[in-house]
């Protein structure tokens, strides 16, 4: 056979083989003690939902946030606005620069290019609201939180020498001569004390560490840094946040059974955004309008800043079953 056949019968193989599959995604199940997430509608403004205690799956595969989907009895779909996440176990990542602990908490995460990872933002249970950024761990080191975390920790006490973030962010490098990998960052500019480890030239080694057991050691630019005061620095108690007043209430209100294989609507005969898997116990108005009636709740579910009802909830009259008198 020619040579130049060969040739281009390999190259006909090759254009013809298939493409490698994408890196699996990274999944996490559980019951979070809440997540809030974006439902889109069609012909309907997205909805905006908390979900309390509902067993769902995130599915990190593409784009910055998770796709989530409810596992109960009532099937909801959509896209990640807060959701509760947690180290199973402790973690050693940055080639041992970091160490986390459990209690850390994951403020974000998004899927990592190579498959079953996540890129993940950190915060230490600490007073100054330092987070740490990215750090890559494995998707089973992950997990859905599903209890509130602990507030009210103090920072550990302070080693000399000691410095502090000239402003809210530090990078820091794993070789002092390498690129910066890492970023701290801090909600008050030079909250970030860090214990001096050692010297190089322009570049310090500083370690940062909290008592809930994480600790962070990079290099940082002796310019981004300046020398902690020795009298310490204050640290504020966390605050309580005040919660909305909700004095809400619906009348003419009856329990009722969602038949399985009906939906809900966000509004009467339009905008399908959930599908009841089996029967679902409901909270509905007494009246129908036109055959539809109108959903005030649902155990677990509800629009956010709707006083924990539901807005855009509507079933067809024929779809319900209602217990006998």
């Amino acid at each position: 056979m020619p040579r130049r056949l060969v040739l281009g019968i390999l190259l006909l193989a090759a254009l013809a083989a298939p493409r490698p599959a994408a890196g699996a995604p990274c999944e996490l199940q559980g019951s979070p003690h809440r997540a809030r997430i974006r439902v889109p509608v069609p012909g309907h403004a997205p909805l905006e939902l908390e979900l309390t205690g509902a067993p769902l799956v995130a599915r990190f595969a593409a784009g910055p946030r998770a796709q989530v989907e409810t596992l109960g009895a009532l099937r909801i779909a959509g896209t990640a606005l807060e959701l509760p996440l947690a180290l199973a176990q402790p973690v050693d990542a940055a080639g041992g620069a970091v160490h986390l602990s459990t209690e850390v908490e994951v403020v974000q995460a998004r899927p990592h290019r190579s498959g079953l990872r996540l890129v993940v933002e950190l915060a230490p249970r600490t007073t100054i609201g330092a987070v740490l950024s990215p750090v890559v761990v494995a998707c089973d080191a992950v997990k859905l939180r599903t209890e509130a975390g602990p507030t009210g920790h103090t920072a550990a006490p302070a080693n000399y020498p000691s410095w502090l973030a000239r402003g809210r962010s530090l990078a820091l490098r794993q070789r002092a001569d390498g690129p910066p990998r890492m970023q701290l960052r801090a909600s008050e500019p030079r909250s970030l004390h860090l214990d001096e480890v050692t010297r190089r030239g322009s570049r310090i080694r500083v370690r940062a560490a909290w008592d809930d057991g994480s600790a962070v050691e990079g290099w940082a630019d002796r310019a981004a840094l300046v020398p902690a005061p020795r009298h310490g620095i204050g640290y504020g108690a966390w605050a309580a946040i005040g919660q909305d007043v909700c004095g809400r209430t619906s009348s003419h209100v009856r329990k009722a059974m969602l038949n399985a294989g009906a939906k809900l609507h966000a509004a009467p005969g339009r905008g399908a955004w959930a599908e009841a898997r089996e029967d679902v116990e409901l909270d509905v108005e007494g009246t129908s309008i036109d055959g539809w009636v109108r959903v005030v709740s649902v155990p677990g579910v509800a629009e956010v800043d709707a006083c924990g009802q539901l807005d855009h909830a509507w079933v067809a009259r024929t779809d319900l079953t209602f217990p006998t008198p």
